[in-house]
Protein backbone atom coordinates (compact mmCIF):
# COMPACT_ATOMS: atom_id res chain seq x y z
CA UNK A 1 0.00 0.00 0.00
CA UNK A 2 3.00 2.21 0.94
CA UNK A 3 4.59 1.65 -2.27
CA UNK A 4 1.46 2.30 -4.27
CA UNK A 5 0.79 6.13 -2.27
CA UNK A 6 4.77 6.80 -2.84
CA UNK A 7 4.09 5.22 -6.70
CA UNK A 8 1.31 7.71 -7.37
CA UNK A 9 2.63 10.67 -5.50
CA UNK A 10 5.90 10.54 -7.57
CA UNK A 11 3.74 10.40 -10.74
CA UNK A 12 1.91 13.40 -9.26
CA UNK A 13 5.13 15.33 -8.96
CA UNK A 14 6.33 14.41 -12.23
CA UNK A 15 3.05 15.34 -13.92
CA UNK A 16 3.56 18.97 -11.71
CA UNK A 17 6.78 19.13 -12.74
CA UNK A 18 5.96 18.53 -16.48
CA UNK A 19 3.31 21.15 -16.81
CA UNK A 20 5.46 23.89 -14.95
CA UNK A 21 8.07 22.91 -17.43
CA UNK A 22 5.70 23.32 -20.81
CA UNK A 23 3.84 26.63 -19.28
CA UNK A 24 7.39 28.18 -18.64
CA UNK A 25 8.74 27.13 -22.66
CA UNK A 26 5.42 28.69 -23.88
CA UNK A 27 5.89 31.88 -22.38
CA UNK A 28 9.71 32.00 -23.62
CA UNK A 29 8.74 30.84 -26.93
CA UNK A 30 5.73 33.25 -27.52
CA UNK A 31 6.33 36.25 -29.55
CA UNK A 32 6.84 39.88 -27.65
CA UNK A 33 9.62 41.35 -24.81
CA UNK A 34 8.45 40.54 -21.76
CA UNK A 35 10.21 44.03 -20.21
CA UNK A 36 8.34 45.74 -23.62
CA UNK A 37 5.01 44.95 -22.76
CA UNK A 38 5.44 46.16 -19.36
CA UNK A 39 6.82 49.44 -20.22
CA UNK A 40 4.48 50.00 -22.91
CA UNK A 41 5.16 51.90 -26.12
CA UNK A 42 6.35 54.96 -24.85
CA UNK A 43 9.85 53.43 -23.93
CA UNK A 44 13.03 54.36 -23.80
CA UNK A 45 16.44 51.96 -24.23
CA UNK A 46 17.75 53.07 -20.79
CA UNK A 47 14.07 51.90 -18.94
CA UNK A 48 14.41 48.64 -21.15
CA UNK A 49 17.89 47.87 -19.91
CA UNK A 50 16.30 48.98 -16.25
CA UNK A 51 13.44 46.54 -16.47
CA UNK A 52 15.65 43.62 -18.41
CA UNK A 53 17.62 43.97 -15.29
CA UNK A 54 15.56 44.04 -12.62
CA UNK A 55 13.65 41.20 -13.38
CA UNK A 56 16.18 38.71 -14.97
CA UNK A 57 15.10 39.02 -18.95
CA UNK A 58 18.89 39.39 -19.36
CA UNK A 59 20.02 36.36 -17.93
CA UNK A 60 20.37 32.87 -19.41
CA UNK A 61 17.00 30.97 -20.23
CA UNK A 62 18.33 28.16 -17.84
CA UNK A 63 19.11 30.88 -15.01
CA UNK A 64 15.31 32.28 -15.66
CA UNK A 65 13.96 29.09 -15.78
CA UNK A 66 15.91 27.78 -12.06
CA UNK A 67 14.34 31.30 -10.53
CA UNK A 68 10.88 30.79 -12.04
CA UNK A 69 11.04 27.14 -10.20
CA UNK A 70 12.35 29.05 -6.88
CA UNK A 71 9.69 31.61 -7.33
CA UNK A 72 6.89 28.81 -7.75
CA UNK A 73 8.33 26.88 -4.66
CA UNK A 74 7.12 27.52 -0.85
CA UNK A 75 10.79 28.28 -0.57
CA UNK A 76 12.59 31.24 -1.61
CA UNK A 77 16.66 31.03 -1.73
CA UNK A 78 17.20 34.57 -3.47
CA UNK A 79 15.78 37.81 -3.25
Amino acid sequence: MIGYLANKIFYALLTLFGVVTVIFLLFNVLPGDPAKMMLGQNQSSDQLQVVKKKYGFDKPLSTQYLYYLNDLSPLSFHS
